[in-house]
C-alpha cells in the first residue's frame, strides 16, 4: 500500500482527525479509511492535536539517504582489499595477488 501522504491530502486527513476529536468519527472508521493501524493513527493524532491549524503529512527523514563519500571510499577501499585475497577453501591458505 501506499504511504499515506500519496494517497491524501494532510487537508483530508486533518477532516477525519478532527470528526475524531469532535466525536463524529470513531477510531477504527479512521483507521479503515486511512489504512492505517492503531500506533499510526495516534501519532497522527498528536500530531494533529499539537497544531491542528499548520498539520502537515511532511516528514524529516532521520538518517541520510546515501553514504557520505569517505565512508564510501573506505567501503570500496575494503572490497578491494578483499578481492585481492583468495582463500582456497580447501587448505585455508591465503594467497595474495592472485586470480582464478
Amino acid at each position: 500500500m501506499e504511504q499515506i501522504h500519496k494517497r491524501f491530502t494532510a487537508e483530508q486527513v486533518a477532516a477525519l482527525l478532527k470528526g475524531y476529536c469532535q466525536g463524529i468519527l470513531d477510531r477504527t472508521t479512521v483507521e479503515e479509511v486511512l489504512g492505517i493501524g492503531k500506533t499510526r493513527f495516534f501519532a497522527l493524532l498528536d500530531q494533529y492535536r499539537f497544531n491542528p491549524n499548520n498539520f502537515s503529512l511532511a516528514y524529516k527523514r532521520e538518517t541520510p539517504a546515501r553514504l557520505s563519500a569517505q565512508i564510501e571510499k573506505e567501503i570500496e577501499k575494503e572490497l578491494m582489499l578483499e578481492k585481492s585475497l583468495d582463500c582456497t577453501p580447501l587448505t585455508g591458505q591465503v594467497r595474495l595477488g592472485e586470480s582464478g
